[in-house]
C-alpha cells in the first residue's frame, strides 16, 4: 500500500512538473520558479502532455504484461512456491531478459526526455493570445 501511495505521488509530480528541468537548465531559474513556470505551461498544453504520458505508459504496461506472461508461463510468479532450482540456461535467459528490460527503460526515459524538451520548446515558441508581439531581429 505504501508503494502505491508513493507511486501516485510520483505520478502526480511527474504530470504537474515536466518542464522543471528545462527551466532550471535552459533558463537558469531557481527550483521554486521552475515549478511555478512548469505548472503555468502545463495549463496551456495539458492535453499534449497527457497524450505523451499515456503513450509511454502503454509501452511500459506492455512490457510489464510481457514480464508477467513469462513469469506465469514458467510458474515463477510466487518464488516461495518454486521448489526447483533454475538451470544455467534459465539464469542466462533471465539475465538477457533483465538486460533487455533495462535497455527498454533507458529508451523510454530518453524518449520521455526528448518529448518533454520538444513540448517545452514548442510551447515557448508559440505566440500566446494577448501577449506582446516579439521584437524583430536586425
Amino acid at each position: 500500500m505504501n508503494t502505491l501511495s508513493i507511486s501516485v505521488i510520483n505520478l502526480f509530480l511527474f504530470i504537474l512538473t515536466p518542464f522543471v528541468v528545462p527551466h532550471i537548465v535552459l533558463e537558469q531559474k531557481t527550483l521554486i520558479e521552475a515549478v511555478v513556470r512548469s505548472f503555468g505551461m502545463m495549463k496551456k498544453i495539458w492535453t499534449e502532455v497527457v497524450a505523451c504520458v499515456i503513450f509511454l505508459g502503454i509501452l511500459v504496461f506492455g512490457v510489464f504484461l510481457t514480464y508477467l506472461l513469462i513469469q506465469t508461463a514458467f510458474g515463477m510468479v510466487s518464488p516461495y512456491e518454486t521448489v526447483t532450482h533454475p538451470t544455467h540456461i534459465w539464469i542466462a535467459l533471465g539475465f538477457l531478459y533483465d538486460l533487455a528490460f533495462l535497455t527498454f527503460a533507458f529508451v523510454v526515459a530518453t524518449i520521455g526526455g526528448i518529448a518533454t524538451l520538444d513540448l517545452y520548446t514548442s510551447t515557448k515558441s508559440v505566440q500566446m493570445p494577448g501577449s506582446p508581439e516579439p521584437e524583430p531581429h536586425s
